[in-house]
């Protein structure tokens, strides 16, 4: 997985890493409230080091539905680092219609939103690591580096 992947939840749900300045999320199940609360301590973990960070969040088959208390956990959690978050990158893993349609919904929302944070859906992991390494100035090998630390974590 490499040293840089630091993993605090590892489980059949989600997992939640850090990868250098890049808060990772992997969604296995339909998410609840005590799912998002596993964010809180790794994103804390980025705050208190005073720089700017990002978010990968992966979202498989399984975990197209998000229980009301879920957004509002995740929101608050979301509030508690709008100001060091320098982007949000989406990954529905999920193919054909069905994903393009989430995707497409999932952008909407964020549009409407007027969320200032920059927010993206991809297809794959490896779209939007590359956007997300844009976002943060960092060097294109970096990308590369956390897709191999994030395949590692996907069963």
């Amino acid at each position: 997985m490499g040293s840089d992947l630091e993993v605090f939840e590892d489980s059949a749900r989600v997992t939640v890493a850090v990868w250098k300045n890049v808060l990772v999320t992997v969604w296995r199940a339909d998410v609840e409230p005590a799912d998002v609360r596993h964010t809180e301590k790794a994103q804390a973990t980025l705050l208190a080091t005073g720089s700017r960070f990002a978010s990968l969040a992966i979202i498989e088959r399984g975990a197209l539905r998000m229980s009301a208390g879920a957004r509002q956990e995740a929101a608050r959690i979301a509030r508690l680092g709008d100001a060091q978050c320098a982007a949000i990158a989406l990954v529905i893993a999920v193919e054909g219609f069905g994903g393009a349609a989430v995707r497409a919904g999932v952008t909407a929302v964020h549009l409407l939103s007027g969320a200032k944070v920059p927010q993206r859906s991809f297809a794959d992991i490896a779209s939007g690591t590359r956007w997300l390494m844009g976002q943060l100035h960092r060097e294109a090998a970096d990308a590369t580096l956390l897709v191999a630390a994030v395949r590692g974590l996907r069963p």
